[in-house]
Parts: structure tokens; C-alpha cells; sequence
């Protein structure tokens, strides 16, 4: 493996980054966890034999390089092997309480939320003291979590069926009814003046509240008692709103939203405390893709790790979690040509009241 410059024109060896967001080298690393090797900028062969026999090497056309939500949003290509190979590895050794621990990391990061409970439960069941595995079911079953240092799960909550089948109705209407209103998602507020469309890092089209106005008085009346009342059985600051904000969005063929935070944007101070999102679609569904991870978060730093929760955009599902986490939007995709075939999502922010600095 080569190390340094190398004799003769051979490449360095690509540096190696902390997977925890340290953006430093391997060797100069503080959060002490594994590190992961970058893609070189220049891809390189090696060739036959030139003059006396040394080995030659042809220079290709650099790759894009991946950033770290590119990198989250393909992650599941791995999961699937990741359960299958834990199950197996448990099921010769159900004893394996490392094994069974990792399956609950993997279901949770695969979206299957009921299945990771069952494994922290069983990790729990053997070895009390586990206090992770108590955490991660604390989490999942909306219990208050014991507080803890460095990156964290990002705490939720879901409701499903949040409208019901008259009220989706009434939705679906006036989507139709201002189909060709839809615009092209900014970065920054709605409404800001600022805000631009960034589609290396958001790609969807969107629908201000006032195009759909029986529905924003649903959410506007009834998601803020939802929250108080979630955020009060997670041992969660309370949950005191001032306003409400939110748009319609749909995502089609290609659409995502990379990893950012609702709290801070550019550095502007920010009154979001709470995100939710509610998920419709057509049936059947016409597109995959398109979850939400939660990114496990170090609110004091300022930084995101590389293990998330996913939520699915289960048809009639609201999640709701606490803005200043990171996450992002896998990319859709789809074969259908129709906007209304894609995936739309009522986006909104409960707002405390404006700070006094």
C-alpha cells in the first residue's frame, strides 16, 4: 500500500477522514472513532511494462467525489447484507449479544423501528446494564431517554392516519387544483428573499400554505397539541409556539434534499424548535426512495455521525422531531411522468417565541 508521495509519479494513498464529521486525517484525529478512506481525486491504473521492466501507470478521468450525503444516502446497499449476515451469525449463536446489539443498529437504520425495539429488548433482557441498548429503546418506545454526552439519536415521534380519508380528500383536491403553481424548492426560508435555488443540495417543487388553506388550519390547530403532548412523554423541553409555518412539497424522478439542519441557516439565529412532516401518495405508490433519515446529532458540537433512524413516507404518516437535528431526503425514484404520482409532503416548523439577542 503506498503511503506519501511515491517513487517514480506514484499517487499518494488517499487520506483517510474521520466518519464522525472531525474533517481531519486518520492520523490527526481527536473523536478517536474508525476512519474512512475518501476517493482519491484522480483515479489511476496500472498499465504493462514500460522501460526496464517498471510497472507505468495511465491517469483517468477523475471521479465526482461523494459527499457525506451522498455517501448516507446509499448506505442502504449495505444494510440488507448487514441483517442477513447478523440473523445468520444469530442464528448459530443466539447468545451473540454484540451480533444481536448490531442488528438492532442495522433494522433501525433500515426503517424497521418495531424490529430494532425487539433487539434492544433482547440485548436488555440479557445484560441489564446495557445502557445504550436502553437508550435506543427508550427512544423508540416515546420514554424519556437518560442524557448523554457526544452524537445522540435524534429523539421523534409518528402518528398515523393523522388525517383521515375525507380530510386526505380535501388535500389531494387542492393539490390538483394548483398543480401548476408548484415551484422550484429554495435553500433559506419560503418566504425569504435570500433563499435560492441550490439544486446541488435540494431538488423538489413546492406549494406555499396559502394554496391549501382548509388543510394548513388542520395542521395549524392540531399539531401543536400533538407535539406538547410527544414531547412531554420524552422528557423534552416544552414546547411553547408562537406561530406556525409550513409548505407542500413533491419530490419526482431524481428529487432529494441533502443533510441540513431546520434550526440554523447560514448562521442566522432561528425560533424552529419542532419539524414535522405528513407523507400522502397515490396507491399504488409510483416512486421509492425519498426517507428521511434522522442523523444521530451532537447538538453541543455542532456535528452529525454516520448512523441515523429512517422514516419511511408512509402513505398518512406525521413525524415530528426537534429541528435542530440534522437529517436529510434520500433521492426519489420513479418512472412516472405525472406530478401528482410523486411524493408530496406537508413540511412545517413550530416556532418559540423570537429571542431577545
Amino acid at each position: 500500500m503506498w503511503r506519501g508521495a511515491g517513487p517514480q509519479g506514484v499517487p499518494p494513498m488517499p487520506p483517510r477522514f474521520c466518519v464522525e464529521g472531525c474533517h481531519e486525517m486518520a492520523e490527526k484525529r481527536r473523536c478517536g472513532r474508525e476512519a474512512v478512506t475518501r476517493p482519491h481525486p484522480a483515479a489511476w491504473v496500472v498499465g504493462g511494462p514500460g522501460p526496464r521492466h517498471r510497472p507505468t501507470f495511465a491517469r483517468l478521468t477523475a471521479p465526482p467525489m461523494l459527499d457525506r450525503s451522498d455517501i448516507l444516502a446509499r448506505s442502504h446497499l449495505l444494510l440488507g447484507p448487514a441483517e442477513a449476515a447478523l440473523r445468520a451469525r444469530l442464528a448459530s449463536a443466539p447468545e451473540d449479544l454484540a451480533a444481536l446489539w448490531r442488528l438492532a443498529g442495522v433494522l433501525r437504520q433500515r426503517g424497521d423501528l418495531a424490529g430494532a425495539a425487539e433487539a434492544a429488548r433482547g440485548v436488555l433482557a440479557a445484560e441489564p446494564a446495557h445502557a445504550d441498548a436502553a437508550r435506543l429503546l427508550a427512544l423508540l418506545d416515546g420514554r424519556p431517554v437518560d442524557p448523554a454526552d457526544g452524537i445522540q439519536p435524534s429523539p421523534f415521534a409518528l402518528a398515523e392516519s393523522f388525517l383521515d380519508t375525507a380530510e386526505q380528500a380535501t388535500l389531494w383536491a387542492e393539490i390538483e387544483a394548483h398543480a401548476a403553481s408548484f415551484a422550484d424548492a429554495k435553500v433559506g426560508t419560503a418566504k425569504d428573499q435570500g433563499a435560492q435555488v441550490r439544486t446541488d443540495r435540494r431538488e423538489s417543487k413546492v406549494l406555499l400554505e396559502d394554496a391549501f388553506p382548509a388543510t394548513a388550519e388542520r395542521f395549524r390547530t392540531r399539531v401543536p397539541a400533538l407535539a406538547r403532548s410527544a414531547w412531554e412523554a420524552r422528557g423534552l423541553d416544552p414546547v411553547d409556539v408562537s406561530r406556525v409555518e409550513f409548505l407542500l412539497s413533491v419530490h419526482l424522478d431524481g428529487g432529494f434534499f441533502k443533510v441540513h439542519q431546520d434550526h440554523s441557516r447560514e448562521g442566522k439565529p432561528s425560533t424552529r424548535l419542532v419539524t414535522f412532516v405528513y407523507y400522502l401518495h397515490r396507491h399504488p405508490k409510483r416512486f421509492e426512495g425519498g426517507d428521511l433519515l434522522l442523523l444521530d446529532t451532537d447538538l453541543a458540537r455542532g456535528r452529525f455521525g454516520s448512523e441515523y433512524t429512517r422514516i419511511t413516507p408512509d402513505d398518512g404518516r406525521l413525524v415530528l422531531f426537534p429541528s435542530p437535528y440534522y437529517h436529510q431526503v434520500t433521492p426519489v425514484t420513479s418512472k412516472a411522468d405525472d406530478l401528482m404520482d410523486g411524493r408530496f409532503a406537508v413540511t412545517g416548523w413550530l416556532h418559540g417565541p423570537a429571542s431577545d439577542s
